[in-house]
C-alpha cells in the first residue's frame, strides 16, 4: 500500500464521492494533477514512499489509548505527504518549500508534523548541518510538537543511539551535524538561523500584525543556502486576524485560484464550505478528514450538543472543529454576523436630507479616537466611521496591539494627526466633510 500513488487514490475517492472534502482541498488536487499533466512539476514515487515508510516505521502515537503504538497513516495523510515530498520540479528537487496544513482538532496534525521532522532529521531528506526548529510564540507551545519528535527518538533504538541531548540545541545528531530545537519567538530580529526545516505550531494563535509574520519570514529568508527546505505551518483556525494565518491563507488560495506567480507554497486547507451547516456531521467531514478514524463521530456529536447550549462554546467549535476563523473568542456577535453588515455601500450624496446623528469617543495619546455618524434611510441605519491616532504613536501602537495601523491608514480608515496627541481639529474637519 505504501507504494501506491496516494495522490491519485485520494483524488479518485474525492471524484467518486466516497471521500468528502471542501472546495479548497478538491481544488488543490485538481491543480496538482493539472500541473502533472502539463509538466509544470513531476511525481517521484520513490521520494513519496520514503517519507511514508519512514514515518510508519519510526513514529509512534505519544498520547491516548494508541500510545506507544507505531503510526498507521490514513489515506488523506499519505496523500498530503506525497504532495509534500513526491511533487518535484524538473531538477528533481521538492517543488514546495512552504506548506500550510489546516484541519480541525484531533486529526493528527502534530503527530504527522513531528514525523515529517523526524524523517528530515534522520534520512537523506535532510542535509549535512541541518537545523530543525519547532516554533511558537511561547516555549510551552513550541514544546508540543518537539515532545512528539523526541518521543519517537526515545522509543526507537536506531534513532536514540544517534542522538545526544544538549543544553544549547535540545537534540544533536553528530554524524550529520544536525540540531533540533524548540524555539519561542525572539523579541528582536532572529538573524543567524539557517533552517533546513521548521514547524510553526497553531499559527492561527500567533500574534497579529508584524510579529508573527516577521518570525516566519526570518525562517524563510534563512533558507537561501538549502536545496530543499521545508516550512510547515500547522493549525486549526483561530481568533487572531491579519496575522500569519490570514497571510498564508491569502497566498495559498491565490495559488489555487491561479491568481499568483507563486509556485512554492502548498496549501492543504480542510475547512467547511457552509457556515450555516456547522453542526451537520457530513459538512464537518470537510474540516475533519480524520472523522470516524482519529476522532470519533460520537465525540463530535457531543461537542455539537454543548455548542448548542452556549454561544462561546459554539464559537470555539466553529473555530477549532470547522476551521472557520473568528475575530474574538468572547465577542457577543459571530464574525460571520459582522461580515453581513459589510458590502452594501452608498455615497454620501444618497443620504442628503436624511436624519443623521454623530458621535465621538475621544482619546488623547494612547487609545484611538473614534468618530461615527449614523444615518437613517428607509428604516435602515447606515454607519460611517473614522479613527484618529497621533502620528508618533502609530508604530508603538502597531507593536503594542499587534494590529496593522499603517494598512488601515492606507485604506482611508485611520488618520494619523498631531505629533504625540490627537489633533481634534482633524476630527472636526472630518465631520465637516460630511
Amino acid at each position: 500500500m505504501n507504494d501506491e500513488n496516494a495522490i491519485l487514490a485520494y483524488y479518485q475517492g474525492i471524484s467518486d464521492g466516497s471521500i468528502v472534502v471542501g472546495k479548497w482541498v478538491r481544488q488543490l488536487y485538481e491543480v496538482i494533477l493539472d500541473g502533472l499533466e502539463d509538466r509544470r512539476w513531476f511525481f517521484d514515487q520513490r521520494k513519496a514512499s520514503m517519507a511514508i515508510k519512514f514515518i510508519e516505521r519510526f513514529c509512534h502515537h505519544y498520547k491516548g489509548h494508541l500510545a506507544p503504538q507505531r503510526v498507521k497513516l490514513e489515506l488523506f495523510q499519505r496523500a498530503a505527504l506525497s504532495l509534500m515530498f513526491g511533487i518535484v520540479g524538473d531538477d528533481g528537487l521538492r517543488q514546495f518549500n512552504e506548506c500550510m496544513w489546516v484541519e480541525g482538532r484531533k486529526c493528527g496534525k502534530t503527530l504527522v508534523a513531528a514525523g515529517v521532522e523526524n524523517f528530515i532529521a534522520y534520512s537523506s531528506a535532510g542535509e549535512y548541518g541541518s537545523e530543525i526548529y519547532f516554533l511558537a510564540p511561547k516555549l510551552a507551545q513550541a514544546d508540543l510538537c518537539f515532545s512528539a519528535f523526541k518521543y519517537n527518538v526515545d522509543h526507537e533504538p536506531d534513532l536514540k543511539k544517534r542522538t545526544k541531548s544538549t543544553k544549547t540545541h535540545g537534540l544533536y545528531i553528530q554524524e550529520t551535524n544536525t540540531t533540533i530545537q524548540k524555539l519561542p519567538f525572539a523579541e528582536k530580529t532572529s538573524d543567524g538561523f539557517n533552517p533546513m526545516s521548521w514547524v510553526g505550531d497553531e499559527i492561527a494563535s500567533w500574534p497579529s500584525g508584524e510579529k508573527g509574520l516577521k518570525q516566519w519570514e526570518v525562517m524563510v529568508s534563512g533558507t537561501g543556502a538549502r536545496q530543499e527546505p521545508l516550512g510547515l505551518a500547522i493549525s486549526s483556525a483561530g481568533y487572531e486576524r491579519e496575522g500569519l494565518y490570514d497571510e498564508m491563507f491569502r497566498r495559498g488560495t491565490a495559488f489555487l485560484n491561479g491568481n499568483s506567480q507563486e509556485k512554492k507554497i502548498l496549501p492543504i486547507l480542510y475547512k467547511i464550505d457552509d457556515i450555516n451547516k456547522w453542526d451537520d456531521i457530513n459538512e464537518l467531514r470537510k474540516s475533519l478528514p480524520g472523522l470516524g478514524i482519529t476522532v470519533s463521530v460520537k465525540f463530535i456529536l457531543d461537542e455539537i450538543d454543548k455548542a448548542h447550549q452556549s454561544l462561546s462554546k459554539k464559537r470555539e467549535f466553529i473555530t477549532k472543529y470547522c476551521c472557520e476563523p473568528q475575530s474574538s473568542s468572547v465577542a457577543w456577535l459571530m464574525a460571520q454576523d459582522v461580515a453581513k453588515c459589510f458590502g452594501y455601500n452608498k455615497t454620501l450624496d444618497e443620504f442628503r436630507h436624511n436624519y443623521a446623528l454623530g458621535g465621538i469617543d475621544l482619546s488623547m495619546a494612547v487609545d484611538l479616537t473614534a468618530a461615527v455618524v449614523v444615518i437613517e434611510k428607509d428604516g435602515i441605519s447606515w454607519f460611517d466611521v473614522h479613527f484618529f491616532m497621533p502620528e508618533n504613536k502609530v508604530e508603538e501602537a502597531t507593536i503594542r496591539d499587534g494590529l496593522p495601523y499603517r494598512l488601515y491608514q492606507e485604506r482611508g480608515l485611520l488618520t494619523a494627526c498631531g505629533e504625540n496627541t490627537v489633533d481634534y481639529h482633524k476630527v472636526h474637519e472630518w465631520f465637516e466633510t460630511l
